[in-house]
């Protein structure tokens, strides 16, 4: 290929080497490249949903390190960590952290039905990339966000005048919706439904970065 004229994160779901990442990410890609474990190989889209902003792609190649989704309700207050491949940081994978700010998933002023706030600071990059919470699951994926700029432009879009101070809003698309579009797919996939184990932030990151694959749209 020639040089990428696009780039995201993307997670390895299942050994059978599906990837899930952004419907926004692979939108306008001709061919698709997915880097894993330092393995750079082509992958395929098999299925897609522009609303929930969710894309499966396919390499034919097995990814023996993946994911487990966590399918319990989401709370206020959980910890998480964002990994993803933002360029402006480097080569390598990046990490940033935060809480689960708000556990409503319905359609808001800010938010689309069937994504999280949370507080995790991210860049443009990250994503598709997976978000763990404690328990080593993912609670989501990567999706959207709003600066401060955005923010106040779209009060005033809804008849609000006051000003407001510095503000990031970061989204990402519910685990929860997500396991519901995966079984409407017949993809397999592991999920964990009792979130009681709590694991180190280490150890979550460690294995997560082996779970984790960069996109590049050409």
């Amino acid at each position: 290929y020639d040089s990428a004229r696009g780039f995201g994160s993307s997670v390895a779901i299942n050994g059978e080497g599906a990837f899930l990442t952004n419907h926004h990410v692979i939108d306008d890609c001709e061919n698709i490249a997915v880097i894993y474990n330092g393995m750079k190989t082509t992958g395929k889209v098999t299925a897609y949903d522009s609303a929930l902003d969710v894309a499966l792609i396919d390499v034919k190649a097995p990814s023996p390190f993946h994911v487990k989704i966590d399918n319990s309700e989401p709370m206020i207050g959980e910890s998480l960590i964002a990994l993803g491949y933002p360029p402006i940081l480097g080569v390598g994978p990046s990490f940033s952290s935060g809480k689960l700010t708000n556990a409503g998933d319905e359609d808001h002023a800010f938010r689309k039905e069937g994504f999280l706030l949370t507080s995790v600071p991210l860049a443009s990059g990250n994503s598709g990339g997976p978000v763990f919470n404690q328990t080593g699951a993912i609670r989501g994926i990567v999706s959207y966000g709003y600066d401060t700029n955005a923010v106040q432009k779209r009060l005033k879009e809804k008849g609000f005048t006051d000003d407001i101070s510095t503000v990031t809003l970061n989204f990402i698309v519910s685990s929860k919706k997500i396991v519901k579009w995966l079984d409407l797919n017949g993809v397999p996939h592991q999920r964990l439904n009792s979130p009681d184990l709590v694991l180190s932030e280490r150890k979550i990151t460690a294995y997560g970065k082996k779970t984790l694959a960069k996109i590049e749209c050409y």
